[in-house]
């Protein structure tokens, strides 16, 4: 299986246009299917939303699970 890590977190962090929402509908589908997976990609997620709330950007990255 691939590793994730930094071959999200790097793109979504630094690459890509803000403002930007995702919104995860059906999470908790996704969840029982990804199972630990599904928590290492929310946490990737997550870090690039704490990286631009600490930076102090305008536009920012949101995650919204539903």
């Amino acid at each position: 299986m691939p590793r994730l890590g930094r071959f999200f977190e790097v793109p979504i962090s630094t690459n890509i246009e803000r403002p930007l929402r995702l919104r995860w509908t059906n999470s908790s589908m996704s969840q029982e299917a990804m199972g630990g997976r599904f928590d290492r990609v929310v946490a990737i997620l997550r870090r690039a939303e704490l990286h631009d709330a600490q930076n102090g950007c305008a536009e920012k990255f949101e995650l919204h699970l539903e």
